[in-house]
């Protein structure tokens, strides 16, 4: 993995995980984070296969050592990952997660 499940949490705000999460409201903030760091999991394992197949073309992957603009590509595709789960609208703050990713890509 190019990120790791806490820095992506660090990434995502309650009102964020709350949406991400979906219509199952969850109160207890440690059954939250578990249910984030499952969605988080699979999240991230798409955003590094998403990696790899771009540096595929170039270089043996996955790489070995994780080089800090391939960290933060990895955070910013696993949070829209994450935020596409609802759908994006562009008109809103998804845009900022559109805009990330785009830029990872």
């Amino acid at each position: 993995m190019y990120c790791t499940i806490g820095e992506v949490l660090d990434m995502i705000k309650d009102d964020m995980a709350s949406s991400i999460i979906g219509d199952e409201y969850i109160e207890d903030g440690q059954e939250r984070r578990e249910k984030m760091e499952i969605l988080c999991r699979g999240a991230a394992a798409d955003a590094c296969a998403e990696i790899d197949g771009y540096l595929a073309k170039r270089y043996s992957v996955p790489l070995r050592e994780t080089p800090p603009v391939i960290n933060k590509f990895a955070k910013d595709i696993t949070v829209y990952n994450l935020v596409s789960r609802m759908g994006v609208d562009e008109s809103e703050r998804e845009k900022t997660f559109l805009n990330r990713y785009n830029a990872a890509v």
